[in-house]
């Protein structure tokens, strides 16, 4: 690689571990506060990997913010919590609480990264895979950090990839997840690791084949490979999945227009903020 990109990476790398750093002690300041309030919570995602020692060292993986599942019955108290200790709702117009994973994410201007508290793993609120009671009650402490076991991480990580960021319903890929669940099934032990079989979780590892990722070939399934690889080799074409991202934006619109017309019926403020998004 030319000289100017390696130094530019190399930069990158040096400035992410000591954002790493930081990341330590802000994760443990909290996780004693919530602890000290008996909050019922686990840290989940990029912290928990962290926590975990999944990675060689701490720079290889880059984080945006803190993100801690809590117990659903103590979201409000929580909440109030974390504003007492100076981390504030960042968007004052917030809408469909009920509908988001996560409450307001939350900014203290004294810290480098902000909190999502979340209430639910899975956008989908009839998810029956996994669930915050397992979550919750499957967890280990490291450092004084309650964190959710590994295996609820590595399952955690392919079905919010698969749910949260569609890549089951745009047949996508992500090289960070896909690292991300390489290190976890290195962390567990291939042999330790016994994973379901599901929708989500089979087309995941059926894309194995189209990356020929070796690492994976233990958890592909070989059912639906033959139609999935046609649907694969449609998608190389720019115009098809152009098409296809299209009919899947258009289903969510048309999923969320009943609920859209109620809150414009029945919530002021929602018009008043639909108003000034227009004119803006």
């Amino acid at each position: 690689f030319p000289d100017d990109f390696i130094n530019y990476i190399k930069k990158i790398y040096e400035l992410n571990y000591d954002r790493k750093k930081i990341l330590k002690k802000e994760i443990l300041d909290l996780s004693n506060l919530l602890v000290k309030n008996n909050i019922e919570h686990v840290f989940i995602k990029g912290r928990a990997f962290i926590n975990s020692d999944i990675y060689s060292n701490i720079g290889e993986r880059m984080i945006g913010d803190i993100d801690i599942l809590i117990n659903n019955n103590q979201s409000k108290v929580a909440f109030e919590l974390l504003e007492s200790y100076g981390y504030l709702g960042k968007e004052k117009n917030r809408f469909f609480e009920e509908e988001k994973k996560h409450l307001n994410r939350q900014v203290n201007k004294k810290k480098l990264f902000a909190v999502e508290l979340h209430t639910r793993l899975i956008d989908n609120k009839n998810f029956k895979y996994l669930n915050n009671k397992m979550m919750l009650s499957n967890f280990f402490v490291n450092n004084g950090i309650k964190t959710a076991s590994l295996k609820n991480q590595l399952i955690h990580n392919i079905y919010n990839y698969q749910c949260n960021d569609a890549g089951y319903f745009l047949l996508n890929y992500s090289y960070r997840n896909l690292f991300d669940t390489y290190m976890l099934i290195k962390k567990i032990g291939r042999k330790n690791i016994i994973i379901g079989s599901d929708r989500y979780i089979d087309r995941y590892f059926i894309i194995n084949n189209y990356l020929q990722i070796e690492q994976f070939n233990h958890f592909s399934h070989k059912t639906k490979k033959i139609i999935l690889n046609l649907m694969f080799l449609a998608l190389k074409n720019k115009k098809i999945k152009s098409l296809w991202i299209q009919i899947y934006k258009m289903k969510k619109k048309i999923k969320w227009l009943p609920k859209q017309i109620k809150e414009i019926l029945m919530n002021k403020k929602y018009r008043d903020y639909l108003l000034k998004k227009l004119k803006s």
